[in-house]
C-alpha cells in the first residue's frame, strides 16, 4: 500500500516546490505532486515481474476541498476517486453504479475468482445487485440508493430526498405535509435497511462475530 497526503498543510518535497500551479485552493499544489507520483509510480512498477499479474487499486480515504456546489452536500461531500487497473486490459470502462469502500474487498475477490463467504456490509461492484452505499457522520446515519438519499438520526428521519430529480439536496421530503405513497413505501424501506446494517455492525461487533469460524 501506499499513501500520499493532500492534508493540510499540503506539504510539498523542497525539490518540487512551485513546479506545480497553485491552483484557486491550498491543495491543489499537493495535488499536482500526487499526479507525478503516481506517474513515476507506474513508470517503476511496470517494470517490475508482478506487473502485469497485479491488480492495482487507487483511491483517497475521504474527500477534499471542493469549490463545486455540486459536491457541498451531504451525499456529494463523500465522492472520491476510485478506480481498479488491470495491466493486462481486461478491465474497461466506467461504473456509474454507487460504490463505497466496503465494496473494494468483495469486488477484489470477485475478480481474483475467489469464492468464499464474507461478512461484508459492501457489494461486489460487478455483480448485477442494487448497490447503495452507506456513511455516518456527525450524529446522522446516511443511506444511498437507486434514485433516494436518506438520513436518520437516532430519535427519528430527518433527511429523504430524491436524488434523480434533487441532486443537491435542496427538496427535502421530510417536511412535506403528505407523501405520495411511492415515496412512503422507499422511505420505509431504506429506514429499516439502514437500522438492520447498525443492528448487524453493532452485534457482530460486541459478540467478536464479523468473520465466519473456519
Amino acid at each position: 500500500m501506499f499513501t500520499l497526503s493532500s492534508h493540510h498543510p499540503y506539504p510539498i518535497p523542497d525539490q518540487y516546490k512551485n513546479r506545480f500551479p497553485k491552483g484557486t485552493l491550498p491543495l491543489h499544489e499537493s495535488i499536482g505532486y500526487t499526479d507525478l507520483a503516481l506517474k513515476h509510480f507506474f513508470k517503476t512498477a511496470k517494470k517490475m515481474p508482478w506487473f502485469n499479474n497485479t491488480l492495482f487499486i487507487v483511491t483517497s480515504d475521504h474527500s477534499a476541498q471542493t469549490e463545486s456546489l455540486k459536491y457541498n452536500n451531504r451525499f456529494n461531500q463523500f465522492a472520491i476517486p476510485l478506480f481498479f487497473y488491470d495491466p493486462t486490459g481486461t478491465l474497461k470502462g466506467k461504473n456509474n453504479e454507487f460504490f463505497q469502500h466496503a465494496d473494494i474487498t468483495p469486488s477484489v475477490l470477485h475478480l481474483l475468482g475467489i469464492n468464499k463467504n464474507i461478512i461484508s456490509f459492501g457489494n461486489n461492484a460487478f455483480d448485477d445487485k442494487k448497490k447503495f452505499v452507506v456513511n455516518y457522520v456527525n450524529n446522522t446515519y446516511q443511506l444511498s440508493e437507486g434514485e433516494y438519499f436518506i438520513q436518520l438520526t437516532k430519535e427519528a428521519t430527518i433527511g429523504f430526498y430524491h436524488l434523480a430529480k434533487d441532486s443537491l439536496l435542496q427538496n427535502n421530503l421530510i417536511e412535506k405535509e403528505h407523501l405520495s405513497k411511492k415515496h412512503l413505501l422507499t422511505k420505509n424501506k431504506l429506514e429499516k435497511k439502514v437500522k438492520a446494517i447498525i443492528q448487524q455492525y453493532n452485534n457482530r461487533l460486541i459478540n467478536n462475530n464479523l468473520t465466519f469460524n473456519e
